[in-house]
């Protein structure tokens, strides 16, 4: 039960956070510290201090070679999947401590030069995803990760999975980075109705990202999401409620032409 599960998770992090603050009795090593932001997704933590502590351990612990880029790949998609709260404090911390940042850089260039040419689209496309949903740009190593989409995409012929669609379209939007990219690909999806079996957040990521883009989504696919959403409120509410606005003002929201600029 999930008041079970919150109850018990609160009872963890109070016995983790003192161990997480900088001591010379113990520094958690990678796989420690991508353990505890794992459990910050399956047990709902909610704790930002145990938040803050982890993740200024990672540090000293990028420098081990514990530190994989497996590893990295956990703490990434932890960070990625943590409740808005949590997301929005893995942002700040990003931008606040240059230490972290260095972390994050120094791991994302091991990843880069070891094992993202390995990987195929969706996983690359989630990878960017992940980045966005925290805030991290650096300017570098999230391009080689775009790079490395579009290529595959080039070579493939387009996506597999609608959910890696949308996510990438909602990345490019929300990084503000290679809209070119985003309006073809968001064009393509809406105009092969992709959506069809997707989920109700992805349909939604993908008509914000129409609207992000200028390109106003046809009402099947609202119509689609507000079916699956039925009597639920969109996790992301914010989505929801720009999209809402734009067709409010918008007098020729059906009616898509694709060659407006």
């Amino acid at each position: 039960p999930s008041e079970q599960r919150s109850s018990l998770g609160e009872a963890v992090a109070e016995q983790l956070r003192p161990k997480m603050k900088t001591t010379v009795r113990w520094i958690p090593s990678g796989p420690e510290i991508a353990d505890v932001l794992q459990s910050f997704v399956l047990l709902e933590l909610n704790n930002d201090r145990l938040l803050e502590n982890t993740l200024m351990m990672l540090s000293p612990a990028s420098k081990a070679p514990s530190c994989t880029s497996d590893i990295f790949l956990r703490i990434l998609g932890s960070c990625a999947d943590m409740p808005q709260r949590s997301r929005d404090a893995v942002r700040v911390l990003l931008h606040k401590h240059v230490g972290l940042q260095i972390a994050f850089n120094r791991l994302f260039e091991e990843l880069c030069s070891s094992t993202v040419s390995k990987l195929d689209q969706e996983t690359l496309a989630d990878l960017v995803y992940a980045c966005a949903r925290i805030g991290y740009d650096d300017g570098m190593f999230v391009q080689r990760l775009i790079e490395h989409v579009d290529q595959h995409l080039a070579s493939s012929g387009g996506f597999h999975s609608f959910q890696s669609m949308a996510r990438i379209v909602y990345a490019l939007c929300e990084l503000n980075t290679r809209l070119d990219m985003a309006r073809v690909l968001c064009r393509e999806a809406i105009d092969g109705q992709m959506w069809n079996g997707g989920s109700g957040d992805d349909i939604l990521m993908l008509a914000w990202a129409a609207v992000f883009l200028s390109l106003p989504p046809p009402v099947e696919l609202i119509t689609e999401m507000c079916i699956l959403f039925e009597e639920r409120l969109p996790t992301q509410l914010l989505m929801a409620q720009q999209i809402a606005v734009q067709l409010e003002y918008s007098d020729d929201y059906v009616d898509v032409n694709w060659d407006d600029p």
